[in-house]
């Protein structure tokens, strides 16, 4: 790797699916009563032949658990995927790989039965057994991966009175699985990408969270202002990490590719750049990211394709999938809130206007015109010049 790239990932480093449904081996089976009674037959006859206790209980106790679940019987499905996994325990010792499968369709079915605290636990417990089974390689960036994806799910749904420690803990799970991957894979490898994706991921939402009802931390409670100290600190340098972890998902993907594929990669890459600039207001240095991105396809013979694509329409920020600002658009239709609003040159919606007129909806469409109006967006480019669109037109369904 070029000095340039090793200098980028040092900066990275220095600066710094969780799954919804249960394992599948049995959830392709169909959920009739036929299949049900077959796992309570074997759950019994391993019972009766080696006892409550037995090691043979444990697959048709998860096979019986996805069952429940698929049928939306999550109570029951938790009961089952809990004694499964205690009995593997009991069998192979606390950290047994073989609980893992258990222990996730017990979380998948903790959060549809709402019970979220308990799924939280259960999934600090998991990320223990993976690291106390001593994983490398890309088992250890999975647990990572999949770790800090819950504490984003957890900081979205308010699990904590004050969710910025789970931002900390989310970006440093990431940085961990980068560093796994440069390990084993080295700097060069495109694998490197989707932890830096979830680092930036974790930089936008550092950098967005208020912390100016929590400025006055009681003072006699020391570990609580230590952690206020560190996630300000975190959000400090969170322009730079960020910038950063951009250099170094354009370097790592321009590397592969022929000519047009790199340049296309590339413009991607600098567009990205460009909204962590304007998502952070540092409007000249976006406008020239965006300038750089159009240059970059000017000599394709799609140029125009791959414009229209980034630069054709204004576009909501954070453009990265998972913090979506907005709520997905529709095709006007009943039921639907429909607005109008203009976009200046520099990403600001101006004009907004409620067009439906959908009175079941009016708290809902309220909140979505405060979210609109207070929303970044990337703005339409003519010419490779950043221009105001008038009077742009979207229905979102709220319902």
């Amino acid at each position: 790797m070029n000095t340039h790239m090793q200098s980028v990932l040092a900066a990275v480093l220095l600066v710094s699916t969780f799954p919804t449904s249960a394992p599948g081996h049995a959830a392709d089976r169909a959920s009739t009563t036929d299949d049900i009674n077959a796992y309570h037959a074997a759950i019994a006859d391993a019972e009766l032949r080696a006892g409550a206790y037995s090691d043979q209980l444990a697959e048709p106790l998860l096979g019986l658990a996805t069952l429940m679940q698929a049928q939306g019987q999550h109570r029951e499905a938790v009961a089952l995927f809990k004694r499964g996994a205690h009995l593997t325990r009991i069998n192979d010792g606390l950290y047994s790989s073989r609980q893992i499968p258990l222990l996730r369709g017990e979380i998948a079915s903790l959060i549809a039965g709402g019970d979220y605290h308990t799924a939280d636990e259960r999934q600090r417990y998991l990320f223990r057994v993976h690291l106390r089974r001593g994983e490398q390689g890309q088992q250890l960036v999975d647990a990572y991966m999949e770790h800090a994806d819950w504490q984003y799910q957890a900081y979205r749904m308010g699990l904590d009175s004050e969710g910025f420690p789970r931002l900390m803990f989310m970006s440093d799970l990431y940085r961990k699985a980068l560093n796994e991957v440069i390990r084993h894979d080295g700097e060069d490898s495109p694998a490197v990408l989707p932890p830096l994706e979830g680092m930036l991921q974790a930089q936008y939402l550092i950098k967005a969270h208020d912390l100016r009802h929590l400025a006055q931390a009681p003072e006699e409670d020391l570990r609580a202002r230590q952690e206020l100290y560190r996630f300000a600190a975190y959000q400090n340098q969170s322009y730079a990490t960020g910038s950063s972890i951009i250099s170094a998902m354009h370097e790592i993907a321009t590397q592969a590719g022929n000519g047009s594929e790199r340049s296309v990669n590339s413009a991607r890459m600098l567009t990205m750049l460009g909204d962590w600039h304007l998502w952070n207001d540092q409007w000249q240095s976006a406008e020239q990211a965006y300038s750089d991105a159009w240059a970059e396809l000017a000599g394709l013979d799609d140029a125009q394709d791959e414009a229209q694509a980034l630069f054709g329409a204004p576009v909501a920020l954070p453009a990265l999938n998972g913090l979506r600002s907005l709520p997905p658009e529709v095709e006007n239709q009943p039921g639907a809130v429909q607005v109008a609003f203009s976009v200046t040159e520099r990403g600001r919606p101006r004009g907004l206007e409620r067009l439906d007129d959908n009175e079941e909806l009016d708290g809902r469409a309220y909140r979505l015109m405060r979210a609109l109006r207070s929303t970044k967006f990337r703005p339409r480019l003519e010419a490779g010049l950043p221009a105001e669109t008038q009077q742009l037109v979207k229905a979102f369904d709220l319902q």
